[in-house]
């Protein structure tokens, strides 16, 4: 999924990684897909590309992204919206002090332009990205518009932790965590998370899961160490060209909370737990 699926670039997203990632769920007997960090709900649209017509609980602190997301299940909002982006850009006399004077403003078109049209970073003025909106922006029947337009979709504008307990007993759901990361995380769009590090704390306490829960994380070892039950489903190197050119390497964890035994399997279960106990 190379094309950008969102109305606006999204740093972090998982777009490009959707294969590195979807292989590695199981996702037999499930009809829900949770995403309490959703962001541009990357992760979600490529499951619909797929074919999977499953229930979607996207979850983010963002107020205005869901706010966003809401819109989108309206046709004549969401043509509404795009025709209001669209007459900001294209007036002649917008220029850098009317660009300052809008996403001052906290709305929803102020948090769109602010994230259209900037140079680095959210909110920066940049003129090359006004020349190149000229054309106009186009939202209507793009790749997140159709999912939400199609799919079951249910929006919350909750903690993500709160969304974690509300289904941790549903047995037929898979939730995929992408908190922000600790060493990277972007202060442009996490601004209303206080405590980066509570749901690696939260994850530490919990014993027994229904649902499957599943993880992504830059390689940390302490990090990931520090969790009581996981396994690394995969791993692979990322190429960032932004700036200075970098490699890091991503993990995809499967958190064990929830363990499921086919009957056949329960007896080699019971024999590995006893070869445990008698080498210890």
């Amino acid at each position: 999924m190379n094309r950008n699926h969102f109305i606006f670039a999204w740093a972090g997203n998982k777009r490009n990684e959707a294969t590195q990632i979807v292989p590695f769920i199981k996702l037999n007997d499930i009809d829900t897909f949770i995403e309490p960090y959703c962001g541009s709900s990357a992760i979600s649209v490529y499951l619909s590309n797929q074919g999977l017509n499953l229930n979607y609980i996207l979850n983010d602190n963002d107020p205005q992204l869901i706010e966003l997301y809401n819109i989108m299940k309206d046709d004549n909002e969401f043509i509404n919206l795009e025709k209001q982006i669209n007459n900001i850009i294209g007036d002649k006399d917008f220029n850098e002090a009317k660009y300052y004077e809008l996403t001052a403003k906290d709305d929803l078109i102020s948090y769109i332009l602010a994230r259209t049209i900037y140079y680095r970073r959210i909110g920066l003025f940049n003129s090359s990205k006004i020349r190149k909106h000229k054309t106009k922006v186009k939202y209507i029947g793009c790749p997140i518009h159709k999912f939400m337009q199609s799919q079951n979709t249910e929006m919350h504008n909750k903690n993500a932790i709160d969304i974690i307990k509300e289904n941790i007993d549903n047995d037929k759901c898979v939730i995929y965590l992408d908190p922000p990361y600790l060493k990277t995380r972007n202060k442009d769009y996490y601004k209303n998370i206080d405590n980066y590090e509570s749901i690696y704390t939260y994850l530490r306490t919990l014993k027994e899961t229904k649902c499957k829960i599943y993880m992504s994380i830059l390689m940390n070892e302490d990090l990931i160490k520090s969790l009581p039950n996981f396994t690394v489903v995969n791993q692979y190197d990322k190429v960032y060209c932004w700036g200075n050119k970098r490699v890091q390497t991503h993990v995809l964890l499967e958190l064990n909370y929830c363990k499921i035994y086919k009957d056949n399997d329960i007896l080699e279960c019971i024999n590995q737990d006893i070869q445990s106990l008698s080498l210890n």
